[in-house]
């Protein structure tokens, strides 16, 4: 029997990509382990159902609490539910959104690696690639809302106006690897079309497709203004906010800051990971994973010297390495387990904290940082291929006829070595040059050669010399990291918090080098501020829901210090090795 629907909405906008986005698709790729999805048209797209489960998520998370009758919640009313021989189709329909990407940027590949924790190098099997929708991506959104003859219209109006406020302020990710910087979007352009079905009149207008659609915050201001005042209290309280924190760190480099990139250059062998953040614009890039990496290995060693080395054996696979370390698990996320006791629990009973059900996504989330200063994308491809050879006609010259390519410093100059060129090109912004500015030095790149030298004849080793194209002077935009308390359990949510704020404090006093080479001269940051701002907190946290400072929290409030001082103190005794 068909259901009966007295009215619907109709809303159109455009997801813009304010992350990188992965939106995984099925089957195997030359080119990549993570592909995109594809549709039956090659179109590169998020699939409706995808959307919807994000949505879904996301409502169980602010309105799950919230019954309308007996065993039957008011997400499970909206989005539909199977129980048994009982259940129901959803009265939310999500259309595929399908890709444009911006204009002269292309899809990316971003390595992932594992780090073996003994030996500080790329962990076996570890390594994978994945496909990436560069920042600035945008998806068509479409949504349809159905309200049927037995719900109420202000209610559902009201769960969609959460849905469509969250969106429009980036507050729901989409896709993959969403605790390691990708997947954030806002949703733009947002318009709403209501549709009745009520009389005949109501009909003959949607037949004529009278009705015009309105901007989100129009239609939002005439839903609001329909409410009684009964209405509006009920509706206030319908959403269940979310405690968390969000946390931007500013820095700035002391030593060289950057990411391999996965491919090698012509003229210099190792390029820094660039990004795509606009049209025909690419950045340096710092990604989320990476930042994560450093944060999460900083954690397991404070609880591997509080708590002992939880019985890791030298030699396990990467995932054994990590795994089961109390605190660590629930902040950065693990791989799935099943539920009941597990080979690692019973040979390590002194890591009595580890959950026994599974864990998977971890409560932090940190996204990718990008360089301030942005690059032609067309003008790095350039790079990327070019060459650091003199021309010919110029190796012939001698010293004394390359006077005029010599620099302030009587330094003979890359005058018009092609690498050199498009970095000054790059650096001006320009590639109408006069050749005085094509001989200065660049200002934002330099280029490091490294060599290992040999330990029998003291000559530089066979096959070991390479160079880097070294960021020099960049500036970089804040760090973001966002602390979802509600993925912590009750009893270690501030154990948790203490472990991420001694980890931020080792960040500021400059112990952790990020990036490429750390041991080599490069990845050393200087922390300006660390700002905290918080949201639905409790009382005791309070203290932190505007707070700013230089990474020693020597100004955190005298009760808060106290309190987590406690709760630190009391979870690792409970824990400590017996």
């Amino acid at each position: 029997m068909a259901r009966k629907i007295k009215s619907r909405l109709r809303i159109t906008g455009t997801l813009a990509a304010e992350t990188p986005l992965h939106i995984g698709g099925y089957g195997d790729s030359p080119d990549t382990d993570l592909p995109l999805a594809l549709n039956g048209k090659g179109d590169w797209y998020a699939p409706g159902t995808s959307i919807a489960g994000v949505l879904r998520s996301w409502c169980e998370k602010h309105f799950g609490h919230v019954e309308i009758e007996k065993d039957k919640s008011l997400v499970k009313d909206i989005f539909g539910f199977q129980d048994g021989d009982k259940g129901q189709a959803s009265f939310m329909l999500i259309e595929d959104a399908i890709v444009t990407l911006p204009e002269g940027l292309t899809i990316e590949n971003r390595d992932g690696v594992g780090i073996d924790r003994f030996y500080g190098t790329a962990a076996d099997k570890a390594k994978f690639d994945r496909a990436i929708l560069p920042r600035g991506t945008k998806l068509d959104f479409g949504m349809t809302v159905e309200i049927g003859d037995d719900h109420s219209s202000k209610r559902s109006k009201a769960v969609v106006r959460y849905i469509l406020e969250a969106l429009t302020k980036s507050r729901i990710r989409f896709g993959g690897a969403k605790t390691r910087g990708f997947g954030r979007v806002k949703l733009k352009n947002c318009k709403v079309k209501e549709e009745d079905f009520n009389d005949f009149d109501a009909m003959i207008r949607l037949l004529k497709d009278e009705n015009a659609a309105k901007p989100f915050a129009t239609w939002l201001a005439e839903f609001e203004s329909s409410l009684s005042e009964a209405e509006k209290k009920e509706f206030k309280g319908l959403k269940a906010e979310q405690p968390q924190l969000l946390v931007e760190i500013s820095w700035r480099p002391r030593l060289p800051v950057m990411v391999k990139a996965g491919y090698d250059g012509i003229g210099v062998d190792i390029l820094p990971l660039t990004s795509g953040v606009d049209n025909d614009k690419l950045a340096l890039c710092l990604p989320g994973s990476s930042i994560k990496g450093v944060l999460r290995s900083q954690a397991e060693r404070i609880m591997r010297t509080m708590l002992g080395d939880c019985n890791r054996t030298r030699g396990e696979k990467f995932n054994d390495q990590i795994d089961s370390i109390p605190l660590v698990e629930e902040l950065f996320g693990s791989r799935g387990k099943a539920t009941g006791e597990t080979e690692n629990d019973r040979n390590n009973k002194r890591c009595r904290s580890n959950p026994k059900a599974k864990l998977g996504l971890g409560a932090l989330t940190i996204d990718d940082c990008y360089s301030k200063e942005t690059m032609n994308a067309e003008l790095w491809r350039k790079v990327e291929v070019a060459r650091d050879d003199k021309p010919k006609e110029k190796a012939k010259k001698s010293d004394q006829d390359q006077k005029e390519y010599r620099n302030e410093r009587g330094e003979v100059s890359y005058f018009k070595r092609e690498l050199w060129k498009y970095l000054r090109e790059i650096d001006e912004g320009s590639s109408d040059l006069s050749d005085v500015d094509y001989a200065k030095e660049t200002d934002r790149f330099k280029i490091d050669h490294h060599v290992a030298i040999d330990r029998w004849t003291g000559g530089a080793s066979e096959g070991a010399l390479y160079s880097v194209l070294a960021p020099e002077n960049v500036h970089w935009e804040p760090m973001h990291l966002t602390l979802d308390f509600n993925r912590l359990s009750g009893h270690s949510q501030l154990p948790a918090l203490m472990l991420l704020l001694l980890t931020l404090r080792d960040v500021a006093e400059d112990r952790l080098p990020f990036g490429f080479a750390t041991n080599r001269g490069m990845g050393e940051i200087l922390v300006d501020k660390i700002r905290i701002e918080g949201g639905a907190l409790n009382v005791s946290l309070k203290p932190l829901e505007n707070f700013e400072t230089d990474g020693k929290f020597v100004e955190l409030h005298a009760t808060l210090k106290d309190k987590l001082r406690t709760e630190w103190e009391s979870w690792l005794k409970t824990n400590q090795i017996s």
